[in-house]
Formats: C-alpha cells, sequence, structure tokens
C-alpha cells in the first residue's frame, strides 16, 4: 500500500492468484453494487431478516461490480500488509499494471 506518507514502505503485493474474486456468490446473493452499467444515484436499502443495509450513492452513483474488482484487490493487499507486520493507511495507491494482473 502507499500514499504521500514519506514513512511508508513501497508497495507490496499479495499474492492472490488462487482466487477467483468473480466467483464470489456472497455478493451476488447480497447485492451491494449495482449491476448496471448506468449511473445509479437512488438512494438503495437491502433487507435480510433482521439485518439491513442502507447505501446512499454519490453523485456518481452507487458503485458497480467493476468497483467490487478494485474492493477486492484493496482488501487483499491490506490483509496481506497486517499479516507481513507493515502499517496499514487509510489511503492506498495502486499500480494499475499489479491490479489487473490480479484478475
Amino acid at each position: 500500500m502507499a500514499n504521500n506518507d514519506k514513512n511508508q514502505l513501497e508497495l507490496f503485493i499479495a499474492d492472490i492468484l488462487d482466487v477467483a474474486p468473480k466467483g464470489d456468490m456472497l455478493t451476488m446473493e447480497h447485492p451491494i453494487f449495482s449491476l448496471s452499467k448506468r449511473r445509479d444515484t437512488r438512494k438503495w436499502v437491502y433487507k435480510n431478516g433482521e439485518n439491513w443495509i442502507e447505501v446512499t450513492p454519490s453523485a456518481d452513483g452507487r458503485a458497480t461490480m467493476h468497483g467490487k474488482d478494485v474492493l477486492t484487490y484493496c482488501t487483499g493487499q491490506v490483509v496481506e500488509g497486517i499479516n507481513q507486520g507493515r502499517e496499514v493507511f487509510r489511503r492506498m495507491l495502486i499500480a494499475t499494471h499489479d491490479f489487473f494482473r490480479s484478475l
């Protein structure tokens, strides 16, 4: 992970080549991400039993499944950093090449 902090080391690479993020059935069962390619700015509530989540999109719209791929990649980077004992930050800068290589 990298940000503008001078004390932070270079981006570390999590080896997630054996993971199949596109085969993730949980986010299909609980559809937090938009499946539409068009901008969806509607407030959205998903209920499952007593649990619920309310999504209020920005002016750019609700996150799509493409955003889910980025989130999955970034989560893997954070977990790998924690596993390596590195400090993690709230902001992350990723190399596009590394992200697309992981898909």
